[in-house]
């Protein structure tokens, strides 16, 4: 019997992105801003922002100027995350009717703290999931074995049969299967409440 559901964010429940908020800066203020140093920065530090190794805040600091960036590192994240930050209803709903039952849904995602604290804190996944367990706070990241090895031990070593993991990415969910929980894969929602179905009869 499935007593936990970890839920990736980007792609299950948050929609993905239609572009990286990169280029939409370069849309929306017109600004000719330094790709070669955001890629380079994307490539490097926020890896460890995203590990928790580094904080994305005072490695922005650093890098705005250079960027080509004119506002503030709160404009620049409040314009990041917010246009990163749309729920799946269908999904939603279906968390919600699971934790009904008495299943526990957490979050299992690689994300820097800043940001997972915005989707938690302001977009309002607090009020419909029981916690999160991100790269950041796990201090590995998927498809590792011991970003799976960290969330397990803080569930309190569960069997791992009773623990489900949706990801939209192969490699994420197979690593979880091969660790010893139920991976699946997320395609579409209608193939995602049939799986669910299955799991929770």
């Amino acid at each position: 019997m499935i007593q936990t559901i970890l839920f990736d964010v980007d792609g299950v429940i948050i929609k993905l992105r239609e572009k990286y908020f990169s280029t939409k800066l370069i849309e929306d203020f017109g600004m000719p801003l330094n790709q070669e140093a955001i890629n380079s920065f994307f490539q490097n530090d926020f890896l460890l922002c995203e590990k928790g190794e580094k904080d994305l805040k005072i490695e922005l600091e650093k890098q705005i100027t250079l960027w080509g960036y004119p506002g503030t590192v709160e404009e620049l994240t409040q314009f990041w995350f917010s246009g990163e930050a749309e729920l799946v209803p269908e999904v939603v709903d279906s968390i919600k009717n699971v934790r009904s039952k008495g299943v526990k849904c957490f979050l299992s995602t690689n994300n820097e703290k800043y940001r997972v604290d915005y989707l938690w804190n302001t977009v309002g996944i607090k009020n419909f999931m029981d916690g999160y367990y991100s790269s950041a706070v796990v201090g590995h990241m998927k498809p590792q074995k011991e970003f799976w090895q960290e969330i397990h031990n803080r569930l309190g070593n569960t069997p791992k049969d009773t623990v489900l993991v949706w990801d939209n990415q192969k490699d994420m969910s197979n690593s979880a299967s091969e660790f010893g929980f139920w991976g699946e894969l997320f395609t579409d929602n209608l193939s995602y409440q049939k799986t669910m179905n299955k799991y929770l009869k």
